[in-house]
Order: C-alpha cells, then sequence, then structure tokens
C-alpha cells in the first residue's frame, strides 16, 4: 500500500508527536521522588500532589501512601492521613509504630 505525500507527513507528525510526549511524561517513581524532594523541603502541599500522580500511575506504589499520609498529617489533614495509612496497610505495608504513635496524638484518634 502506498501512502501519499500528505499522509506519510502526517503520519510522521503524529508519531513525533508520541515519541515526544513518552519523552516528557514522567514515571511514577519519578513523581515519588519528586515528592520526597518537596516534603524534606517542607512543601508538603506540593509533596502530596506529587504523591498522588505518583499513586495514580501505580495504584500499589505503598511508600507513595506511606508519605502522603505523612504530607496530610503536617497539614493536619488527619482524615485523610489515615485513609493512607489503611491503604498501605491492606497492601501489606508495616506502618512504623512511632509514625502511628505521632498520628494518634496529633489527631486524638486510634483509628
Amino acid at each position: 500500500m502506498r501512502l501519499g505525500f500528505n499522509k506519510k507527513i502526517i503520519l510522521i507528525v503524529i508519531v513525533s508527536l508520541l515519541l515526544t510526549m513518552k519523552c516528557f511524561a514522567q514515571s511514577a517513581g519519578e513523581y515519588f521522588i519528586q515528592g520526597r524532594n518537596l516534603y524534606k523541603q517542607g512543601n508538603y502541599s506540593q509533596a502530596l500532589e506529587s504523591y498522588s500522580k505518583a499513586i495514580a500511575i501505580n495504584p500499589n506504589m505503598v511508600k507513595a501512601y506511606y508519605h502522603r499520609g505523612l504530607s496530610y498529617s503536617h497539614l493536619k489533614q488527619y482524615d485523610n492521613a489515615w485513609a493512607d495509612v489503611h491503604h498501605a496497610q491492606a497492601l501489606g505495608f508495616q506502618y512504623p509504630s512511632h509514625d502511628l504513635e505521632d498520628l494518634k496524638k496529633a489527631s486524638g484518634r486510634d483509628k
């Protein structure tokens, strides 16, 4: 099958755009690392956004739930922090006891 010149150009443009989009797309791991860096800088809201993007790409990324929960806790969004604790635990994550104790004290609840 022979493609006309215009169809070849359109095909080249489409393939080029797809390759460019793939180059700029971040992976779950990259969003996670970005979130860790933002968290370490004290930018908890931005870290939360990066962790959420990592989770959207990979819903089984347990560490992203853990770190997002820590970010929620720093922002005093305790219901969301507990939701991430429970989700991480449901995926098999052993939440560090010191972090659970800190969340219990800060939120005034056990679960």
